[in-house]
């Protein structure tokens, strides 16, 4: 399945009336770390509301870097919710319990948390070693990197080492956009655009831009030179 979502870049659209729900922590390799219901030990995300109420997560998408098709996104089941200051883990691709049916690469994946008015929060990364996670520096804020020793279910703060990590970023302007076109700023190799509800309406190679017609919220992927990233766009 073509990759939608880079393995590098580290693009974060927080919604404000959202901003208090993050990704919190990933692993995509999990040999001794952490282990589901019945023992195993699958790819695990964690989120973390950093607010002082409790957040309804029922019907919130979650999709990594090579579900492109929408079909395949995981949706929260009705009931599901976060605490203030509280943690949840869910599984990926595990066979019980709170779990996606796609799992994470080892060698480099995204991970991406949307509502029904788009992006709450992500992440992508590199690849990284059996039993290390991808961390924020801080719980719901800070910067990423990889953390030695994971901490599912607890704060970050914990990590006793954690080595920084270059990001690159995708630009996309100007955002909102009164004509519809948005300017990457440099030749990028393959563009998709979707609507909010996950249908296509575009797709580019070797594009400086694309032009969207109809006013709405879009979510634009684009991939340049092994590096691929997410934007919210809005053209009004």
């Amino acid at each position: 399945m073509k990759k939608i979502i880079g393995s590098i870049l580290s693009l974060t659209l927080v919604l404000s009336s959202y901003a208090q729900v993050t990704i919190n922590e990933v692993q995509a390799d999990n040999d001794t770390t952490y282990t589901d219901l019945r023992g195993n030990y699958e790819d695990w995300v964690e989120f973390y509301n950093a607010g002082t109420s409790a957040v309804d997560m029922s019907g919130w998408m979650c999709i990594d870097d090579n579900t492109k098709d929408s079909a395949d996104w995981f949706i929260m089941p009705e009931g599901t919710s976060i605490g203030a200051g509280e943690y949840l883990i869910l599984f990926c691709n595990s066979d019980t319990g709170f779990t996606t049916d796609f799992g994470l690469s080892k060698n480099g994946d995204g991970f991406f948390l949307m509502n029904d008015e788009g992006i709450v929060d992500s992440t992508t990364f590199g690849a990284i070693d059996a039993d290390m996670s991808w961390a924020r520096e801080t719980d719901g804020d800070g910067a990423w990197a990889i953390g030695e020793m994971p901490t599912p279910g607890a704060t970050n703060s914990e990590v006793n080492s954690i080595r920084n990590a270059t990001l690159a970023r995708l630009n996309v302007y100007p955002n909102p956009s009164a004509s519809g076109i948005f300017n990457f700023g440099q030749v990028v190799s393959s563009v998709s655009v979707y609507t909010i509800s996950g249908a296509q309406v575009l797709e580019a190679t070797d594009v400086e831009q694309v032009a969207i017609e109809a006013k709405g919220i879009y979510m634009i992927y684009s991939t340049s030179n092994g590096v691929s990233g997410i934007a919210r766009v809005i053209v009004q």
